[in-house]
Formats: C-alpha cells, structure tokens, sequence
C-alpha cells in the first residue's frame, strides 16, 4: 500500500510539474516574433535613410518629417554578447543590431571602404 501510494505521489509530481521545455519554446517563439518585426521595421527605415539621410524630403507643404530609428528588443544585445547561443535564426538580427548601433559618420566609412 505504502508503495502504491509513493509511486501515485511521484507520478503525480511529474504530471504536475510545470515544463520548462514548452516555457523555454514559447519564449523563443516569443522573442523570434519580436526579432522579425525589428528586422523588418528596421530594414524600412534603413532603406528610407539610404535615400533620405541628410536631404529634405519633399511633401504636400514642405518637408516631410524624419522617420526615426525602431529601437531593438531590449533582449536583443544581451542575446548577440553571448556568441555560444546565437541560432541560425537570429543571427540575421545580431547583425543588424550591430549595424544600428553606427552613428552617420561610421556607417559612411563602413559604406566608403566597402
């Protein structure tokens, strides 16, 4: 009796136990959202500073207003520090934090020597 009763308990405690795989995953899938939305927001804007940078872009009544930089996930710089655990998929992200960081003056070197 005393054997089933144990055995009830740990089976229980494993059934019960949360699953730090599945948290792990859906925060992966999580985070992986947040890193495409950046990616793509940031790539729009890049696209829009090679062209406009440093001129006036002309509107209806003027100038049309800067488009500002998209800020990076917070998550993202602690994640591409740690080299052992960048994935294949956001490696693409890591690159591109390391190009948003380039002020104007860097960035034109970068371009210049490429």
């Amino acid at each position: 009796m005393r054997i089933c009763g144990l055995t009830f308990l740990i089976l229980s405690s494993l059934v019960c136990a949360p699953n730090s795989t599945s948290a792990q995953t859906s925060a992966d899938e999580t985070r992986q959202a947040e890193l495409q939305d950046w990616v793509r927001a940031y790539k729009e804007w890049k696209a829009w500073a090679d062209e406009w940078l440093g001129k006036r872009q002309p509107g209806w009544f003027g100038a049309r207003d800067r488009k500002e930089k998209p800020d990076p996930p917070a998550w993202l710089s602690d994640y591409c520090r740690d080299s052992s655990l960048v994935q294949a998929s956001f490696a693409e992200g890591c690159r591109l934090l390391a190009d948003w960081r380039d002020d104007l003056a860097t960035a034109l070197i970068r371009e210049q020597i490429q």
